[in-house]
Protein backbone atom coordinates (compact mmCIF):
# COMPACT_ATOMS: atom_id res chain seq x y z
CA UNK A 1 0.00 0.00 0.00
CA UNK A 2 1.46 3.34 -1.03
CA UNK A 3 1.11 6.52 0.96
CA UNK A 4 1.06 10.09 -0.39
CA UNK A 5 4.27 10.52 1.60
CA UNK A 6 5.99 8.14 -0.85
CA UNK A 7 5.95 10.90 -3.45
CA UNK A 8 7.84 13.44 -1.32
CA UNK A 9 11.39 13.75 -2.66
CA UNK A 10 14.05 13.68 0.04
CA UNK A 11 17.70 14.66 -0.35
CA UNK A 12 20.35 13.24 1.95
CA UNK A 13 23.49 15.35 1.85
CA UNK A 14 26.73 13.80 3.07
CA UNK A 15 29.63 16.25 3.49
CA UNK A 16 33.00 14.53 3.66
CA UNK A 17 36.58 15.46 4.36
CA UNK A 18 39.13 12.65 4.77
CA UNK A 19 36.66 10.11 6.18
CA UNK A 20 37.22 7.37 3.61
CA UNK A 21 37.09 4.69 6.32
CA UNK A 22 33.53 5.71 7.31
CA UNK A 23 32.14 7.14 4.08
CA UNK A 24 30.93 3.89 2.51
CA UNK A 25 28.80 3.06 5.54
CA UNK A 26 27.22 6.52 5.50
CA UNK A 27 26.45 6.29 1.77
CA UNK A 28 25.12 2.73 2.07
CA UNK A 29 22.82 3.75 4.92
CA UNK A 30 21.42 6.59 2.80
CA UNK A 31 20.89 4.33 -0.21
CA UNK A 32 19.22 1.62 1.92
CA UNK A 33 16.37 3.81 3.19
CA UNK A 34 12.93 2.22 2.96
CA UNK A 35 11.63 5.49 1.48
CA UNK A 36 12.23 5.11 -2.25
CA UNK A 37 12.18 8.76 -3.35
CA UNK A 38 15.65 9.63 -2.05
CA UNK A 39 18.60 11.27 -3.74
CA UNK A 40 22.00 11.02 -2.09
CA UNK A 41 24.34 13.97 -2.60
CA UNK A 42 27.92 13.37 -1.46
CA UNK A 43 30.15 16.41 -1.17
CA UNK A 44 33.87 15.85 -0.93
CA UNK A 45 35.63 18.91 0.46
CA UNK A 46 39.00 18.35 -1.29
CA UNK A 47 39.98 15.27 0.71
CA UNK A 48 43.59 14.10 0.58
CA UNK A 49 42.77 10.45 1.30
CA UNK A 50 40.98 7.95 -0.99
CA UNK A 51 37.51 9.43 -0.36
CA UNK A 52 37.03 10.36 -4.01
CA UNK A 53 37.61 6.74 -5.04
CA UNK A 54 34.95 5.64 -2.56
CA UNK A 55 32.53 8.21 -3.99
CA UNK A 56 33.29 7.26 -7.60
CA UNK A 57 32.69 3.57 -6.80
CA UNK A 58 28.95 4.34 -6.39
CA UNK A 59 28.58 5.53 -9.98
CA UNK A 60 25.19 7.01 -10.77
CA UNK A 61 23.60 5.78 -7.51
CA UNK A 62 24.66 9.07 -5.92
CA UNK A 63 25.18 12.68 -6.96
CA UNK A 64 28.84 13.52 -6.33
CA UNK A 65 29.99 17.08 -5.72
CA UNK A 66 33.78 17.27 -5.67
CA UNK A 67 35.14 20.55 -4.32
CA UNK A 68 38.58 21.58 -5.62
CA UNK A 69 39.49 23.54 -2.50
CA UNK A 70 38.69 22.79 1.10
CA UNK A 71 36.11 25.25 2.36
CA UNK A 72 35.14 23.64 5.65
CA UNK A 73 31.97 21.97 6.86
CA UNK A 74 29.63 24.89 6.16
CA UNK A 75 30.88 25.24 2.58
CA UNK A 76 30.32 21.52 2.01
CA UNK A 77 26.78 21.81 3.43
CA UNK A 78 26.06 24.74 1.12
CA UNK A 79 27.48 22.94 -1.91
CA UNK A 80 25.29 19.91 -1.21
CA UNK A 81 22.20 21.99 -0.55
CA UNK A 82 22.67 23.85 -3.83
CA UNK A 83 22.95 20.54 -5.71
CA UNK A 84 19.96 18.93 -3.99
CA UNK A 85 16.43 18.76 -5.39
CA UNK A 86 14.44 17.29 -2.48
CA UNK A 87 11.54 18.98 -0.74
CA UNK A 88 13.01 17.71 2.52
CA UNK A 89 16.77 17.81 3.09
CA UNK A 90 18.67 15.74 5.62
CA UNK A 91 22.33 16.33 6.45
CA UNK A 92 24.34 13.25 7.41
CA UNK A 93 27.97 13.53 8.48
CA UNK A 94 30.28 11.11 6.68
CA UNK A 95 31.23 9.38 9.93
CA UNK A 96 27.60 8.73 10.87
CA UNK A 97 24.91 6.48 9.42
CA UNK A 98 21.12 6.18 9.32
CA UNK A 99 18.87 3.34 10.32
CA UNK A 100 16.82 2.03 7.35
CA UNK A 101 13.55 3.66 8.50
CA UNK A 102 14.96 7.11 9.33
CA UNK A 103 13.38 8.98 6.42
CA UNK A 104 10.04 7.19 6.82
CA UNK A 105 9.97 8.14 10.49
CA UNK A 106 10.68 11.78 9.69
CA UNK A 107 7.96 11.81 7.03
CA UNK A 108 5.54 10.14 9.43
CA UNK A 109 5.88 13.09 11.79
CA UNK A 110 6.12 15.79 9.12
CA UNK A 111 3.49 18.46 8.59
CA UNK A 112 3.41 22.05 7.35
CA UNK A 113 4.37 23.43 10.77
CA UNK A 114 7.62 21.43 11.00
CA UNK A 115 10.81 23.24 10.05
CA UNK A 116 13.41 20.90 11.54
CA UNK A 117 13.63 17.39 12.94
CA UNK A 118 16.47 15.75 14.84
CA UNK A 119 17.29 12.16 15.71
CA UNK A 120 18.49 10.54 18.87
CA UNK A 121 22.05 9.40 18.22
CA UNK A 122 23.77 6.23 19.27
CA UNK A 123 27.47 6.59 19.94
CA UNK A 124 29.63 4.38 17.76
CA UNK A 125 33.30 4.17 16.99
CA UNK A 126 35.29 2.86 14.06
CA UNK A 127 34.87 -0.70 15.32
CA UNK A 128 31.05 -0.63 15.27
Amino acid sequence: MHSPLDRIPVSIIIPNYNYEQFLGRAIDSALEQDHRNVEVVVVDDASTDASVAVIESYGDKIRPCLRRRNGGHAAAFNTGFEASTGEIVLFLDADDYLYPHAISEVLGEWDAAVAQAQFRLHLVDEDQ
